[in-house]
């Protein structure tokens, strides 16, 4: 069985990039660069993990990340912040607002792949 990761960024590159790494290490990707897209997306699409971005157009990810982890549906969905936000402060409202993993970029694409897996529990 393939495991699918909802990547959201408002970034094309960054998309580019996590969709190639992703789809490499056997993952299904869908994307989607949309906030207020993205909870929607995330429903219909059932994935085992999101990757998601702060700063988005139309819904922030902080607000998306809680949603989706007051919502019985998609709260144990693991959640990993990708975000250029590194302050402290940021990691620490990331995580109170559940996410399961805090990552800045850039990142490194093996440390990445790591924390998603361990996320998954793989």
């Amino acid at each position: 069985m393939t495991l699918k990761v909802v990547v959201v960024d408002d970034d094309p590159h960054v998309i580019e990039s996590l969709s190639v790494l992703l789809r490499d290490e056997g993952f299904d990707v869908v994307a989607t660069q949309d906030g207020a897209g993205a909870l929607e997306k995330i429903r219909t699409e059932a994935p085992s993990l999101v990757i998601l971005d702060l700063m988005l157009p139309h819904m922030p990810g902080m607000d998306i990340c809680r949603a989706l982890k007051n919502d019985p549906t998609t709260q144990d969905i693991p959640v990993i912040m990708l975000t250029g936000r590194a302050r402290e402060g940021d990691k620490i409202h990331g995580l109170e607002a559940g996410a399961d993993d805090y990552v800045t970029k850039p990142f490194n694409p093996r440390e990445l792949v790591l924390r998603i897996n361990r996320a998954l529990g793989i």
